[in-house]
């Protein structure tokens, strides 16, 4: 099994329930960039090519 062992600027963890949504934004360093919890419905973060930190 092949692993892949390169870093990247930013590592994501999403925790989806039926009405909650966790997301978890990390940069290379740890320090979390984005933290948000929320209700499933009115849940949204932008698109584009903007970093974790404009999200905010």
């Amino acid at each position: 099994m092949k692993f892949y062992t390169k870093t990247h600027q930013y590592y994501r963890g999403i925790d989806l329930h039926a009405k909650n949504l966790y997301v978890c934004i990390l940069d290379s360093e740890g320090d979390i960039s984005v933290h948000k919890n929320s209700k499933t419905s009115n849940f949204s973060l932008p698109t584009g090519s903007r970093s974790p930190n404009q999200i905010r």
